[in-house]
Protein backbone atom coordinates (compact mmCIF):
# COMPACT_ATOMS: atom_id res chain seq x y z
CA UNK A 1 0.00 0.00 0.00
CA UNK A 2 1.20 3.70 -0.98
CA UNK A 3 2.08 5.45 2.19
CA UNK A 4 0.79 8.30 1.03
CA UNK A 5 -2.59 6.96 0.05
CA UNK A 6 -4.45 8.97 2.58
CA UNK A 7 -2.65 12.18 1.74
CA UNK A 8 -5.07 13.41 -0.83
CA UNK A 9 -8.25 12.41 1.00
CA UNK A 10 -7.26 14.39 3.75
CA UNK A 11 -6.47 17.58 1.85
CA UNK A 12 -9.56 17.28 0.14
CA UNK A 13 -11.30 17.44 3.26
CA UNK A 14 -9.34 19.85 4.79
CA UNK A 15 -9.94 22.10 1.86
CA UNK A 16 -14.23 22.20 2.43
CA UNK A 17 -13.57 24.69 4.90
CA UNK A 18 -12.26 27.05 2.71
CA UNK A 19 -13.89 26.49 -0.94
CA UNK A 20 -15.42 29.16 -2.61
CA UNK A 21 -18.72 27.35 -2.73
CA UNK A 22 -19.65 25.46 0.51
CA UNK A 23 -21.40 22.34 0.67
CA UNK A 24 -23.39 20.61 3.31
CA UNK A 25 -21.40 19.12 6.09
CA UNK A 26 -20.25 18.80 8.61
CA UNK A 27 -17.27 21.31 10.32
CA UNK A 28 -14.99 21.26 13.23
CA UNK A 29 -13.54 24.16 14.87
CA UNK A 30 -9.60 23.12 15.88
CA UNK A 31 -8.90 22.48 19.73
CA UNK A 32 -8.65 26.22 21.58
CA UNK A 33 -5.10 27.79 20.92
CA UNK A 34 -3.28 27.44 24.01
CA UNK A 35 -3.07 30.27 26.43
CA UNK A 36 -1.49 33.19 24.85
CA UNK A 37 -0.90 37.00 25.92
CA UNK A 38 -1.89 38.10 21.94
CA UNK A 39 -5.85 37.70 20.32
CA UNK A 40 -5.61 34.35 18.60
CA UNK A 41 -8.73 34.21 15.18
CA UNK A 42 -8.97 30.22 13.83
CA UNK A 43 -10.85 29.90 10.63
CA UNK A 44 -13.55 27.05 10.64
CA UNK A 45 -15.19 28.23 6.96
CA UNK A 46 -15.24 30.79 4.19
CA UNK A 47 -17.06 30.71 1.05
CA UNK A 48 -20.56 31.27 -0.72
CA UNK A 49 -24.27 28.94 0.04
CA UNK A 50 -26.88 29.24 -2.19
CA UNK A 51 -28.27 32.61 -0.02
CA UNK A 52 -25.29 34.20 0.70
CA UNK A 53 -22.64 35.83 -1.43
CA UNK A 54 -19.78 35.56 1.57
CA UNK A 55 -20.35 33.16 4.93
CA UNK A 56 -17.04 33.66 7.19
CA UNK A 57 -16.99 32.10 10.51
CA UNK A 58 -13.66 32.21 12.84
CA UNK A 59 -12.87 31.05 16.86
CA UNK A 60 -11.46 33.91 18.69
CA UNK A 61 -9.68 34.17 21.85
CA UNK A 62 -9.44 37.15 23.10
CA UNK A 63 -6.89 37.61 26.75
CA UNK A 64 -7.57 39.16 29.95
CA UNK A 65 -7.17 43.21 29.69
CA UNK A 66 -6.88 43.11 25.68
CA UNK A 67 -9.11 44.89 23.29
CA UNK A 68 -10.16 44.13 20.06
CA UNK A 69 -11.89 46.83 17.48
CA UNK A 70 -12.54 44.74 14.18
CA UNK A 71 -12.46 47.02 11.23
CA UNK A 72 -15.78 48.19 9.95
CA UNK A 73 -16.69 45.59 6.70
CA UNK A 74 -19.57 45.33 4.27
CA UNK A 75 -20.91 42.24 6.39
CA UNK A 76 -23.01 41.49 9.06
CA UNK A 77 -21.50 39.91 11.43
CA UNK A 78 -23.19 37.80 15.12
CA UNK A 79 -21.08 37.00 17.64
CA UNK A 80 -21.55 34.53 20.30
CA UNK A 81 -19.59 34.11 23.46
CA UNK A 82 -18.58 30.32 24.07
CA UNK A 83 -16.77 31.34 27.81
CA UNK A 84 -15.78 33.83 29.36
CA UNK A 85 -17.13 37.48 29.70
CA UNK A 86 -16.73 40.16 26.94
CA UNK A 87 -17.42 43.88 27.13
CA UNK A 88 -18.76 45.01 23.94
CA UNK A 89 -19.14 48.59 22.79
CA UNK A 90 -21.61 49.97 20.64
CA UNK A 91 -22.89 53.09 19.35
CA UNK A 92 -22.34 54.90 23.00
CA UNK A 93 -23.31 51.83 24.88
CA UNK A 94 -21.33 48.81 26.62
CA UNK A 95 -23.09 45.58 27.72
CA UNK A 96 -20.86 42.66 29.39
CA UNK A 97 -22.34 39.57 27.67
CA UNK A 98 -21.43 36.00 29.10
CA UNK A 99 -21.33 32.46 27.73
CA UNK A 100 -24.38 32.54 25.42
CA UNK A 101 -24.12 35.78 24.67
CA UNK A 102 -24.86 37.48 21.37
CA UNK A 103 -23.97 40.51 19.12
CA UNK A 104 -25.55 41.71 16.31
CA UNK A 105 -23.81 43.94 14.27
CA UNK A 106 -25.24 45.29 10.59
CA UNK A 107 -22.68 46.29 8.03
CA UNK A 108 -20.74 49.34 8.82
CA UNK A 109 -20.88 49.26 12.77
CA UNK A 110 -17.21 48.70 14.29
CA UNK A 111 -17.92 47.39 17.99
CA UNK A 112 -15.56 47.56 20.50
CA UNK A 113 -14.69 44.40 22.50
CA UNK A 114 -12.87 44.32 25.68
CA UNK A 115 -12.06 41.36 28.07
CA UNK A 116 -12.09 42.99 31.75
CA UNK A 117 -12.06 39.93 33.38
CA UNK A 118 -8.51 38.04 34.53
CA UNK A 119 -9.65 34.84 32.32
CA UNK A 120 -9.39 34.40 28.55
CA UNK A 121 -12.82 35.11 26.41
CA UNK A 122 -13.20 32.38 23.71
CA UNK A 123 -16.07 33.73 21.50
CA UNK A 124 -17.55 32.64 17.21
CA UNK A 125 -17.97 35.13 14.86
CA UNK A 126 -20.23 34.47 11.88
CA UNK A 127 -20.17 37.17 8.93
CA UNK A 128 -22.49 37.25 6.11
CA UNK A 129 -23.04 39.45 3.06
CA UNK A 130 -25.84 39.02 0.85
CA UNK A 131 -25.63 38.94 -3.07
CA UNK A 132 -27.00 42.93 -4.80
CA UNK A 133 -30.51 43.05 -5.41
CA UNK A 134 -31.43 39.96 -3.13
CA UNK A 135 -35.05 39.69 -1.25
CA UNK A 136 -34.52 39.99 2.60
Amino acid sequence: MNPFSFVLPALAAGSLALAATLPSAVYHAPAAAPPSSKATSQQIMKGSTLDLKTLEVTTNTLPPGQTSRPRATGAETLLVVQSGQLAVGLHDSTKTLAAGGLLLAMAGDQPTLRNAATTPVRYWVLKFTTPEGADA
